[in-house]
């Protein structure tokens, strides 16, 4: 699983195995995931936004400490999303199975697409601030509600992020 990190973004990201490809060929954007951050109450919040589906992932107050756990936070992310959505273990199993190690995409190819939508989503976020339970890295709820604004998409299918990431999902169980 590729994670694709702005520029800004890419300190949180440093203790992740980097790796570099030149072709688009070799990304699957059900696997790619582009990252950005905001700033609440002094605390940073990580937006991680599917390259195919723009699915959310919000991970609250990622510190010095948390990044150096961050493979795990993502990958706890990732099971909190599955089952937020009610998608079987076994999808979540074969979906990581197929897509293979969380690693930093150094200089592959970058979605200005996604990097929009993040930016939405993060914008839209600070709505939402009050949603934000400081308890638990992943917000389900914060994550809930930004997956649920309507994207427009060039195949003009379900414009709702979670409900076409869960579409998606269909193929892996």
């Amino acid at each position: 699983m590729f994670i694709k990190p702005t520029k800004k973004a890419k300190p949180i990201f440093n203790h992740l195995p980097e790796v570099s490809i030149n072709s688009n060929e070799e990304i699957n954007p059900l696997f790619t995931w582009h990252a950005s951050y905001a700033t609440m109450d002094r605390k940073k919040i990580v937006f991680i936004v599917n390259a195919s589906t723009y699915a959310p992932i919000v991970l609250y107050d990622i510190n010095a400490q948390k990044k150096k756990n961050i493979q795990q936070e993502i990958y706890d992310g990732m099971f909190r999303l599955f089952d937020d959505l009610f998608l079987p273990k076994e999808t979540f199993d074969n979906y990581m199975k197929a897509a293979g190690e969380i690693v930093l995409l150094e200089n592959g190819p970058y979605n200005r697409r996604v990097s929009g939508a993040t930016v939405n989503m993060i914008s839209m976020g600070s709505n939402f601030s009050n949603l934000i339970n400081p308890s638990f890295t992943y917000q389900a709820v914060f994550s809930q509600k930004v997956g649920d604004i309507p994207f427009q998409f060039h195949d003009k299918k379900n414009p709702f992020p979670l409900k076409r990431f869960t579409e998606e999902m269909e193929a892996f169980k």
